[in-house]
């Protein structure tokens, strides 16, 4: 699959005027949203792009200041508008092969989240969804796509291990090529008893 980049350094110009960077005057116009990039169809936006490299930015912003903090947020943000187009791409992928994460696969991780990051309270869950503009199954999609995500860069994985793969009919050929490095030499080894005169005296009464 191909990547289609709609407006990319569009984006980056736009950067500056972002607050993140330096304060802006009230005038000056701000990029609230837009179309970062087109991927076979399916658009990623700037604030998606965004709210992948805030905590990169995050840091950023503790450890660098003006027109180096400028060009490092553009390099963050543009390694986070490849992971998203990656991920698409994976996500597509997936789709086309006709694969699916099981319902239940998606339920106990929903639960498990629950679990760990709200005490269990389902409750809490939602209203914190409901504080963040999100809907249960917004989260839900969300949380699928990561699960996909996993689940091709896996399989990716696996299918490079393949490639690599020793047959043995190869490891006996080196192995023959190679005898000298897999055994030892011959060696003498010499060992030597201490025999005090009291067990010499000993043992000639024995015998």
């Amino acid at each position: 699959m191909k990547a289609r980049f709609i407006f990319i350094l569009i984006g980056a110009t736009l950067l500056p005027l972002s607050p993140l960077c330096r304060a802006a005057p009230v005038a000056e116009p701000q990029v609230i949203d837009g179309i970062a990039a087109v991927v076979n169809d399916d658009v990623i936006t700037f604030s998606q792009v965004r709210v992948l490299s805030a905590p990169k930015e995050r840091l950023l912003r503790s450890q660098y200041q003006g027109q180096e903090l400028l060009a490092k947020t553009k390099e963050a943000r543009a390694a986070a508008l490849k992971d998203l187009i990656d991920r698409q791409l994976m996500i597509q992928a997936f789709k086309k092969e006709s694969y699916q994460i099981p319902d239940f696969f998606l339920d106990q991780r929903v639960r498990q989240i629950i679990d760990e990051s709200f005490g269990g309270d389902r409750n809490t869950f939602i209203k914190t969804l409901q504080a963040q503009n999100y809907t249960l199954g917004e989260f839900k999609k969300l949380e699928t796509e990561k699960m996909v995500v996993q689940a091709m860069r896996q399989k990716n994985v696996s299918e490079k291990l393949k490639k690599i793969a020793v047959s043995p009919n190869k490891i006996q050929d080196y192995y023959r090529k190679h005898r000298d490095e897999f055994t030892n030499k011959e060696q003498i080894k010499l060992r030597l008893i201490m025999i005090t005169r009291a067990r010499r005296k000993r043992w000639r009464r024995k015998f």
